[in-house]
């Protein structure tokens, strides 16, 4: 007789707390484990988990050179990184945040990028054990992504509602302040294509139907996602979420906004449509 087994649910309110790699292995981060799932089965099948943490996971990345290593980062300012092939972790630094880690993401196969709720970032060659540090602004960060055309830029969101982009090859250089939402940013994403706006930073992003002239999108609690155009420092558009039927018939637009997790996907075959969550 087969058993049903309920895996834990995923942490909340975490903008990368799950991902999938390129062979539809799909993990998530719990209380305290990350399970791993088989993404291409219908439905999907529980492959195994790691439960070696103490704390919760806040955030996990699949490392997109090396296909069955994984990062993660927890309430206790640990950052790990794992094989899911062995689903064991096979490094981990333990006093990297003092304070509890929000996002963390792959600068390249052997660095790890985590930043923490009081606004610290550092990078972690954890085949060295290499440690830098960062501290651009003194804010929570909400969620981060590595460029996928420069290995050294970063795009940071805050609670605020700021946007950073800086270099770490230049000891972290801060290359683009961005302002324009109004609540925390919990979503980023850079255009899947090496776009005219990266590679002509003179030219003018006019174009404001074509979505490949910017090179970063943003989601914000606001409820609105912006695209960015980095070579003028400037949203070349803003999309509003449509307003739910719950909430247009109660008038009730904050505890909308309270409940709103918007996430963005930027497909590399569809370099000029943008997906999104709706209503959390």
């Amino acid at each position: 007789m087969k058993g049903i087994g309920l895996a834990t649910s995923p942490s909340w309110y975490c903008s990368k707390v799950s991902g999938c790699n390129v062979n539809g292995l799909l993990a998530f981060g719990g209380r305290n484990s990350i399970i791993f799932l088989d993404a291409t089965a219908e439905p999907p099948v529980f492959l195994g988990w790691i439960c070696q943490f103490r704390n919760r996971i806040n955030s996990l990345a699949w490392n997109v050179n090396i296909e069955r290593l994984g990062c993660s980062g927890d309430e206790d300012g640990k950052v790990h990184v794992w094989d899911a092939e062995t689903q064991t972790v096979i490094a981990e630094k333990q006093n990297i945040h003092k304070n509890k880690v929000t996002v963390v993401d792959w600068l390249c196969s052997d660095v790890v990028v985590a930043a923490d709720d009081r606004g610290h970032i550092f990078t972690w060659r954890f085949s060295h054990d290499d440690v830098q540090y960062f501290h651009p602004e003194p804010q929570a960060v909400t969620c981060m992504s590595c460029s996928p055309h420069t290995s050294t830029n970063i795009a940071i969101g805050y609670k605020s509602g700021l946007l950073l982009v800086f270099d770490l090859s230049k000891k972290g250089k801060v290359l683009h302040k961005l302002r324009g939402h109004d609540e925390e940013i919990q979503s980023l994403v850079w255009c899947p294509n090496l776009t005219d706006d990266i590679n002509k930073p003179g030219d003018d992003c006019v174009n404001e139907r074509d979505l490949s002239r910017g090179s970063l999108a943003s989601g914000s609690r606001d409820r609105t996602i912006r695209l960015w155009c980095l070579a003028k420092e400037r949203s070349l558009s803003t999309l509003r979420l449509p307003t739910s039927n719950s909430s247009r018939s109660h008038g009730d637009d904050q505890s909308a906004r309270s409940r709103t997790y918007l996430t963005l996907l930027w497909p590399k075959n569809m370099p000029n449509e943008l997906i999104s969550s709706s209503h959390g």
